[in-house]
């Protein structure tokens, strides 16, 4: 996972420069943090239940040598059809 680190520009300005990139997200931090992230291209994309994938996920251990706060994980957005796979989630 690439990452690297710019002298300071408001990230605001920043994102129309990603903002066409495939599945471009913009975490801003709104000057209360350290920290913007500007994310595109992902490794992969969940569609359906998410929680299978997200188990998975959390059992693999995550680069010491990349020090920020975000060093992979999952970023993006959750629909209205979460609920169904919320109810199974929980009946099981």
């Amino acid at each position: 996972m690439p990452s690297f680190e710019l002298p300071y520009a408001d990230p605001c300005s920043i994102f129309p420069l990603f903002k066409d990139q495939p599945f471009s997200l913009f975490l801003d931090s709104c000057g209360l943090g350290r920290y913007s992230f500007i994310l595109f291209e992902p490794k992969e994309l969940i569609r359906g239940n998410p929680f299978p994938h997200l188990k998975k996920s959390l059992t693999k251990e995550l680069p010491k040598e990349v020090n920020l706060p975000f060093v992979g994980g999952w970023a993006g957005y959750l629909g209205y059809e979460i609920e169904t796979s919320l109810l199974g989630y929980y009946e099981n």
